[in-house]
């Protein structure tokens, strides 16, 4: 799977505001983003801890894209955090899992 395919999978497929614009679009304005983008903070994360810049990138197995994200989890887990944050990136997570779930289906061919 596709960093491109990922971001447009989540976008479509849950209510989260992923991408802005294109997948490439969104890619170029996540560094720059405000803190309380929570879409941006994901990206940026995925996009530093898997060293995956380009849309088209192949990402790694699933354990090592959600794992990825672990810091940021723990981050909204605080006390002082925005709950709004922890839904996000708990939401995230579960259409990672979705998105590599209906890929494997795809290549067995259901």
């Amino acid at each position: 799977m596709t960093f491109a395919e990922l971001l447009t999978y989540i976008d479509t497929n849950t209510d989260l505001p992923i991408l802005k614009g294109s997948v490439e679009a969104t890619l170029n304005a996540a560094p720059d983003a405000g803190k309380d983008d929570y879409a941006s903070e994901v990206i940026r994360t995925l996009s530093d801890r898997l060293d995956v810049r380009e849309a088209e990138a192949v990402l790694p197995d699933r354990t090592a894209v959600i794992n990825a994200l672990g810091k940021t989890r723990l981050k909204y887990f605080a006390d002082d955090a925005p709950v709004e944050g922890l839904r996000f990136v708990e939401k995230f997570i579960a259409a990672i899992d979705a998105a590599y779930n209906e890929e494997a289906l795809r290549e067995q061919g259901k």
